[in-house]
């Protein structure tokens, strides 16, 4: 699982924005599904940053790609 995991387009320490335009680092990847021929639902650890720059203290989970990298 591992191997396959590090051929995602996200891996820890990697900063992403969602929809909103909040930003996020990848703290871990946790897990991947594969739901078909050509999707696959990511498992991983977020965490938000604030407006100043500095992480949130803790860490959210999130299931998907709806991130986008930066």
């Amino acid at each position: 699982m591992n191997d396959f995991l590090s051929l995602l387009p996200f891996q820890k320490g990697d900063k992403v924005k969602d929809k909103d335009g909040n930003i996020f680092i990848i703290e871990r990847l946790k897990d991947a599904i594969s739901l078909g021929k050509n999707e696959i639902k990511v498992h991983f650890l977020i965490r938000k940053i604030k407006k100043n720059g500095e992480p949130y203290q803790y860490a959210n989970q999130a299931w998907g790609i709806d991130y986008f990298s930066l």
